[in-house]
């Protein structure tokens, strides 16, 4: 593959990755690894297109986390499958965005029949919840 077909599926792969809902960016790595494909000039971010397969490294902005990675996986499959490649995929979910966890608690909290605060970061928790008297 040349420098020009490495570009074109590395922004392919970013650009529908990105536009999975749920998907808050592609990140470069998960803090002990970089991620990115690399070319003269630039580089994609959260993409790298290795020999033997191929990773995508996302941050998510809504929970559960499970879906938005397989609907990202699904998403990129066909695109890499519509460019003849073969290579196995990866998709590593490396962050959660902080409303993630805003909007997990609030949707918890209305199948559960609380207020969609309970729980939230900096909320106190209710006397007699988590070991409190």
């Amino acid at each position: 593959m040349n420098t020009h077909d490495t570009v074109a599926l590395a922004a392919a792969l970013s650009a529908a990755a990105e536009a999975v809902p749920g998907v808050g960016r592609l990140v470069p790595g998960d803090g002990a690894t970089y991620v990115s494909t690399q070319y003269p000039g630039g580089r994609i971010d959260g993409v790298r297109l290795g020999a033997d397969r191929v990773e995508l490294y996302v941050s998510v902005d809504r929970l559960p986390a499970q879906p938005v990675a397989d609907t990202v996986a699904a998403t990129a499959t066909r695109i890499l499958r519509a460019h003849q490649d073969q290579r196995p995929l990866h998709v590593v979910v490396a962050d959660i965005e902080d409303r993630a966890y805003l909007t997990g608690v609030a949707t918890a909290a209305a199948e559960v029949g609380e207020p969609a605060s309970a729980g939230a970061p900096g909320t106190p928790e209710p006397a007699g919840r988590m070991g409190t008297p």
